[in-house]
Formats: C-alpha cells, sequence, structure tokens
C-alpha cells in the first residue's frame, strides 16, 4: 500500500463498488491486498492487477443468478465426503 498508495485507494474504491462486495470479503478477507503480490502477474503493475482482480468480480457478479449461489455461498457448500481408510470422515 505504501509502495503504490494513489493505486491502492483507486483499487479499494473501486473494490467498494462492487454490488456484492460484503460477500466477497466475507470469502476472501485477504482480497484487498491481493494487487500487492507480484506472483498473481508476473511483470504485471499493480494497477493492472487490481483491474484484473475487478475484472474477475465483475464478470462472475454478471453470471446468470442460478449460479450465485455455488459463487457467493451463504453457508459451507460440501463438494464431497468419503471415508479414509482409518474410519474417518473427509468433507471437502
Amino acid at each position: 500500500c505504501s509502495i503504490n498508495p494513489v493505486v491502492s485507494i483507486r483499487y479499494y474504491y473501486e473494490l467498494r463498488s462492487l454490488p456484492c462486495i460484503e460477500d466477497i470479503l466475507a470469502i476472501h478477507p485477504t482480497l484487498p491486498a491481493r494487487i500487492h503480490r507480484p506472483y498473481l502477474h508476473k511483470g504485471g503493475r499493480a494497477w493492472t492487477r487490481g483491474q484484473y482482480i475487478l475484472e474477475h468480480y465483475r464478470f462472475v457478479q454478471n453470471l446468470p443468478e442460478k449460479y450465485s449461489k455455488f459463487l457467493f455461498p451463504q453457508k459451507s457448500v460440501s463438494l464431497v465426503q468419503f471415508i479414509g481408510k482409518d474410519g474417518e470422515n473427509f468433507d471437502i
């Protein structure tokens, strides 16, 4: 944030303008810091990484309503359940 304060502030304002930002932050609480992670886009600038993140969430929010319950679940979603070799229950 201190390296690119203007970029960070612009990104945070745009992030807050997303309609489902509260749901997104509940699932990904570290999302605001992601533009400062260079491994997300090698050689890219913080502003470019921010735009990619924002475009992704705008795309997801524009998908048909039937997908939103999977992308922004209000509770835990179990994808698969199985029993391990020692009788341990696994829930993913």
